[in-house]
């Protein structure tokens, strides 16, 4: 799928209460994709499926009927393979274990927040696009399940270095070419993005895998969505560009081919995989870049935080 159509994608919303119906499409419409119907009931979502052919599902998981949103989700993929994203405010734990077998994209909580059904949208099609091309969908072993143990399995031995030369290699290329960037931020952002194409979706798993809460792993999405950059950032005579590093970066594509090998390391090893590779990347920088608003601006901290951190290290 393309960027231009991630988007703005048809989505077909199931939710039979009518007021929360309305400010789910009044959100949608807001951050630019298309509402294709609004379905109060199993039969209608049903009728609307076969007529419409969503692109995207995104279904209450508790609906007022004899079916909920589980089974009517399954029924539309009956009809046509469609990326499935629940709505929720609570589940138990048979409900969830019943969610998991058909294999969603993703859920959003209520309340709902703008921010996050953007983002779990676009994690979803990201994600489906992905498992189509891989041709993954369909498949006996779920693709979550294949990705994690074919990483798990792989030699980690000299991983640390490779990581290392890369990291180093892209600090080098951005005193090179004055183009300096807080790489802290970039490794951070992609580090969890790493954890949640492993788990393919933002839930407790991939919160784990990161060793981080899972309302802090929401914040931290939503905070990367904006592409803010860092909090804090040291002075610069041309700034970071809050792009980030890896936009047709190939230095920066092979430090992001390390890290879901990183963060199974990592995990065997006990350790925070987003503090360890910012401990790496701290002493890269420290043995590396001369100019301390050069060195704090690469970490993403202010000179008085880079120094802080850098007593800390030794």
């Amino acid at each position: 799928m393309t960027d231009t159509a991630l988007n703005s994608v048809g989505i077909l919303v199931v939710e039979d209460e009518a007021l929360v119906a309305r400010d789910i499409r009044n959100r949608l419409e807001e951050i630019g994709h298309r509402v294709l119907g609004l379905a109060r009931t199993p039969d209608q979502a049903l009728t609307l499926a076969q007529s419409c052919k969503p692109d995207l599902l995104l279904c209450d998981i508790h609906l007022k009927r004899n079916i909920d949103g589980i089974e009517v989700a399954r029924r539309v993929n009956e009809i046509k393979e469609t990326p499935v994203v629940f709505l929720t405010a609570y589940s138990d734990e048979e409900t969830l274990s019943r969610a998991k077998s058909i294999a969603p994209y993703g859920y959003v909580l209520k309340p709902i927040e703008t921010p996050d059904l953007k983002i779990a949208i676009e994690m979803a099609l990201h994600r489906y696009s992905l498992d189509k091309q891989a041709g993954q969908l369909k498949s006996a072993t779920p693709p979550t399940a294949a990705a994690s143990a074919a990483w798990a399995e792989q030699d980690n031995s000299g991983l640390e270095a490779k990581l290392e030369d890369a990291l180093r290699a892209q600090i080098r290329h951005c005193l090179d070419a004055r183009e300096l960037q807080p790489l802290s931020h970039w490794l951070e952002r992609d580090l969890i993005l790493a954890a949640l194409e492993i788990k393919r979706r933002i839930n407790l798993r991939a919160a784990e895998l990161l060793e981080m809460p899972e309302s802090t792993l929401r914040r931290k999405l939503v905070r990367y969505q904006a592409d803010s950059g860092p909090t804090e950032r040291g002075p610069t005579e041309r700034g970071p560009t809050d792009r980030g590093p890896h936009a047709a970066n190939p230095l920066w594509a092979a430090v992001q081919n390390l890290l879901p090998q990183w963060l199974h390391a990592c995990r065997r090893a006990g350790k925070n995989p987003i503090h360890a590779a910012q401990l790496l990347l701290l002493r890269l920088i420290e043995e590396n870049v001369e100019r301390r608003t050069d060195a704090a601006v690469l970490a993403g901290v202010s000179a008085p935080t880079y120094r802080r951190k850098v007593q800390e290290l030794t």
